[in-house]
């Protein structure tokens, strides 16, 4: 899983999907997910940043412990989804503190998926 950084003041388009997720998948990442126990909630976001993530693309937005090692959080994400033989190459994972300024826009797009948290 590739990491790109985000400049500051980066302008990024979220909002819920807009077309259908397969059942697969998002049994798939719920299941990854709740099993991670240094994430705090999950969402499944389409997400668009001019000259970076261009189309828009499905995020796996991750809310993680802010003890946790983003590092080693990315990497379990990842090997659940290769287990589940079930990692689409234009999902992308965002991971956000507790406190991130951006929370509360995505909370509100009502596209959460975890169970825990």
């Amino acid at each position: 899983m590739d990491k790109t950084e985000l400049k500051v003041k980066t302008t990024a388009m979220i909002g819920a999907p807009d077309r259908e997720v397969p059942d697969a998948l998002r049994t798939a990442l719920t299941s990854a997910v709740d099993s991670i126990t240094q994430i705090i909630e999950a969402h499944l976001a389409e997400v668009h940043i001019p000259g970076m993530i261009d189309p828009a693309a499905l995020t796996l937005v991750v809310i993680i412990d802010a003890d946790a090692d983003e590092g080693e959080v990315l990497r379990s994400i990842d090997q659940a989804l290769q287990s589940a033989a079930t990692n689409p190459d234009d999902l992308g994972v965002w991971p956000l503190l507790p406190d991130d300024e951006a929370l509360p826009a995505i909370r509100s797009l009502g596209c959460r998926i975890n169970s825990t948290g």
